[in-house]
């Protein structure tokens, strides 16, 4: 059992390292899968008490590893969602203020939130390949991902605000569109 899971380990790590995998290799993941549960059920069928107790501490550890994935996809989004956050209020200080340094931060930040997000992701498959959730668990994953494209896309649109912010100089907008912008950077605030 063990050496079936670390060969799906293998492939599930080249299915992500390429993200086109080939149809051997997803083949190749089901089939050990497939190896794997059979082996599970035997051993579930077994009387022996000792390895019983063997095989439910072995379950408690994958339980355990899966429920740190979680948290560990957890809390990248919730740094990547702090890292946003403060892109946005320097966007929005680049803007209101004519701050160059603000507007430089708002773009430089950018770069790290699509590295968070490739890492997010990557790791996401990694954990839907390895410990193929269901229900609750899944939609967990699912959401982490949808999550990381949603901040990763308002990430991008502070950087350009960071860059029309520069590109308007230290001219200031008229008063009621320097409003209008507060109201709406105070709801994405609030959003996020």
């Amino acid at each position: 059992a063990l050496l079936q899971m670390r060969r799906m380990d293998t492939l599930s790590t080249d299915i992500v390292g390429n993200w086109l995998p080939s149809v051997e290799t997803v083949n190749q993941l089901r089939t050990l899968s497939n190896e794997l549960r059979i082996t599970e059920t035997a051993h579930i069928l077994n009387t022996d008490d000792k390895a019983m107790g063997a095989i439910e501490k072995s379950m408690d550890d994958t339980i355990k590893a899966f429920d740190a994935e979680l948290k560990e996809l957890s809390r990248k989004i919730s740094d990547m969602g702090a890292i946003v956050e403060k892109q946005i209020g320097d966007a929005m200080s680049a803007l209101f203020g004519r701050d160059q340094g603000a507007a430089q931060a708002a773009i430089a930040a950018d770069k790290r939130v699509d590295v968070m997000q490739h890492e997010i992701e990557e790791q996401a498959i990694l954990t839907i390949a390895r410990r193929q959730p269901m229900a609750v668990d899944l939609r967990e994953i699912v959401s982490t991902l949808r999550i990381a494209g949603a901040l990763e896309r308002i990430g991008d649109y502070a950087k350009n605000i960071g860059k029309r912010a520069i590109a308007a100089g230290p001219e200031k907008a008229p008063g009621n569109v320097m409003q209008g912008l507060q109201s709406m950077a105070a709801l994405v605030g609030a959003a996020l």
